[in-house]
């Protein structure tokens, strides 16, 4: 397994690995909204404004991560990675990648389902934040961790 900076000409797999990702999950209060925003149209544009990373397995991603300066800006595991270390790896690399960068902190907002992982992983809850973008507010967990 290796983790390269993914290629635009991506794309395509990298939106049907994540909408399987927030499928998989269960998360059914976030799922309209990450689907949406994890379409082909909507990976393009993140293109623009992001560093994506994926983790590749036997030619076929995995993993993905995108990093918006110290912002980790999505982190998506295929369903049948689940719980195998695929989420800690991509986390490890961009926690290099950003330190490599002179970037001592980083941060994300965790649905209230991966608040756990993040945890485990070093992250540490800061506040509460919310998308009004849907019928009902969704409710996302702004997590921090000092790097160095």
């Amino acid at each position: 397994m290796d983790i390269v900076r993914a290629k635009r000409g991506d794309c395509k797999e990298i939106s049907k690995l994540r909408r399987r990702a927030i499928i998989g999950s269960k998360k059914s209060e976030y799922s309209s909204c990450l689907l949406k925003s994890n379409s082909f149209e909507g990976i393009k544009e993140e293109f623009i404004s992001s560093q994506v990373f994926s983790l590749v397995n036997n030619k076929k991603i995995i993993g993905n991560v995108s990093l918006v300066s110290n912002k980790i800006d999505g982190l998506y595991v295929h369903p049948k990675f689940f719980r195998r270390g695929i989420g800690r790896a991509l986390l490890n690399y961009v926690e290099l990648y950003v330190i490599n960068k002179g970037i001592n902190s980083l941060y994300l907002y965790s649905t209230k389902d991966s608040v756990g992982f993040y945890f485990k992983c070093g992250y540490k809850p800061i506040n509460v934040a919310y998308s009004f973008n849907t019928i009902k507010p969704l409710v996302f967990i702004r997590m921090e961790k000092k790097l160095i």
